[in-house]
């Protein structure tokens, strides 16, 4: 099995950390703006593959770095294969400044039940209260949310079919898990936020059948991550 852990670190935006667990039968690999040599200097990774991007391949251009790295996040399965010629049977993604330190094998059999999984949100159990912290810690504008929640309510969208966080998000390579990845980065790219757990429930509704559970999108607790994320 081809298995990969994938970050994104544009603009030398997330403070890079050492992984404290190697995970040798797994490859790394991180999007960056930087030549790979630069990369390497900069941050001392000398395991990780780098895929060094360019506007040309987003399918917009002007993106700020925010959207581009919720972008390559969102389309990491697709992604890869498109710009690197591999086709990974399971992606992990993590944030740009996250340090592994258990063995992920162990982490993916126990938490990984359906063709993506991702940490449930210890706080919100919806966009719409997600986006009012989004509002009082000032990530995003107050017209941003509230026009993207205008859209999911136009859309008969009644959010509820669970919440979660992005940072720990688990996918196989099967039709569902690239037909979400699809369906969310065009959401997340006509999307009012730059907030791209914000999109993700609603591109789950348009995904399934059944919104209050579609049966192939696995929530985990946060809490799950002790011992292999930090």
């Amino acid at each position: 099995m081809l298995k990969a852990i994938v970050r994104v670190n544009i603009g030398k935006h997330d403070t890079y950390r050492k992984d404290e667990y190697s995970n040798s039968d797994w490859e790394k690999i991180t999007f960056t703006d930087l030549a790979e040599r630069e990369y390497r200097k900069w941050s001392g990774d000398k395991e990780t593959s780098t895929i060094t991007i360019n506007d040309y391949m987003f399918p917009e251009k002007n993106l700020s770095n925010k959207r581009k790295s919720s972008f390559l996040g969102i389309t990491a399965l697709t992604a890869i294969k498109d710009l690197a010629s591999v086709d990974y049977d399971l992606v992990v993604w993590l944030a740009g400044d996250a340090c592994i330190i258990g063995d992920m094998n162990e982490f993916v059999d126990k938490v990984h039940k359906g063709d993506v999984s991702a940490p449930v949100h210890p706080d919100c159990i919806n966009a719409s209260e997600d986006g009012q912290k989004i509002i009082n810690y000032n990530k995003d504008s107050y017209a941003s949310i509230v026009k993207t929640l205008k859209h999911y309510k136009y859309a008969g969208f009644s959010q509820n079919n669970g919440y979660h966080e992005t940072s720990g998000l688990i996918k196989s390579n099967t039709q569902y898990s690239r037909d979400l990845e699809s369906v969310w980065a065009a959401e997340y790219l006509n999307a009012s936020t730059h907030r791209d757990q914000l999109v993700l429930p609603f591109a789950r509704w348009v995904c399934s059948d059944d919104e209050a559970n579609d049966g192939r999108f696995n929530g985990y607790s946060k809490k799950e991550q002790n011992g292999y994320l930090k």
